[in-house]
């Protein structure tokens, strides 16, 4: 029997957790609208590394998607319904950071050296 709080996914909440995903919603969101958490989304795509496949690419699909406009905005190129470039930018930043991130990690090598020099004031000479 599971331990309290546990559910476990069934195909159909899986076959609703991928039509959420592939509705643009994150996964956390996509889990809690099918009635699991996701603690137990991650320990499902786990165990089945099919179903953790076909997630991470209807997930993929959406991003490209949002990615594409966003290109095709720079580009100048009209769509019929003009949706919001600052929308696809802020999605693109939350769902795919490692690429769309503002702050990039740099490292430093070599040595500092700091010089502090105390000045009295008021001092007799």
């Amino acid at each position: 029997m599971p331990a309290p709080g546990y559910s476990k996914i069934t195909p159909e909440m899986a076959a609703a957790i991928l039509a959420e995903c592939e509705n643009g919603a994150p996964r956390y969101l996509a889990a809690r609208n099918a009635g699991v958490s996701r603690r137990t989304l991650d320990r499902y795509t786990k165990k089945n590394p099919d179903f953790a496949l076909l997630l991470a690419e209807t997930c993929g699909l959406v991003d490209d998607q949002v990615e594409a406009f966003l290109a095709n905005a720079a580009r100048g190129l009209s769509t019929p319904t003009a949706p919001q470039v600052t929308s696809a930018i802020f999605w693109l930043k939350n769902r795919r950071p490692d690429s769309w991130r503002d702050r990039y990690d740099t490292a430093h090598s070599g040595e500092l050296t700091t010089i502090v020099k105390v000045i009295r004031q008021g001092a007799a000479a």
